[in-house]
């Protein structure tokens, strides 16, 4: 959120300009970017304590939906976020690949749970 440039060398490249180029032709375009990244990094860090919140005290209740909304949440915003990065071939690419493997990992391990928690107890 505060540690991102407001343009990548892969944006760049996508552009087709240098950093220059692009400086010349939109002055405002780089701290635009830069509120424009600040305000998605604070959705990101809601959303993600939101998530945090959810997977501590709602998915032990086994809340029936939980697991459809969890799965739609991690396919519009990690599973959406990696496959855009292979499309635009980020250099950040495989980096990127972790959240959507964590979040996969994680939604496995939820159905998995729920499957024990439906066993008959002996």
């Amino acid at each position: 959120m505060f540690a991102r440039p407001s343009l990548l060398p892969e944006d760049l490249r996508y552009l087709g300009e240098s950093a220059a180029q692009v400086e010349l032709r939109l002055p405002q375009l780089m701290s635009w970017l830069q509120n424009v990244f600040m305000v998605m990094g604070g959705f990101m860090a809601g959303c993600g304590a939101f998530t945090i919140f959810v997977g501590v005290r709602v998915v032990p209740l086994f809340v029936r939906g939980t697991g459809t909304v969890l799965s739609c949440a991690g396919l519009v915003t990690v599973a959406l976020m990696s496959w855009t990065n292979f499309l635009l071939n980020s250099d950040f690419k495989w980096f990127l690949l972790i959240p959507a493997v964590a979040w996969l990992l994680g939604f496995v391990c939820y159905v998995i749970s729920i499957n024990i928690g439906s066993l008959p107890q002996k």
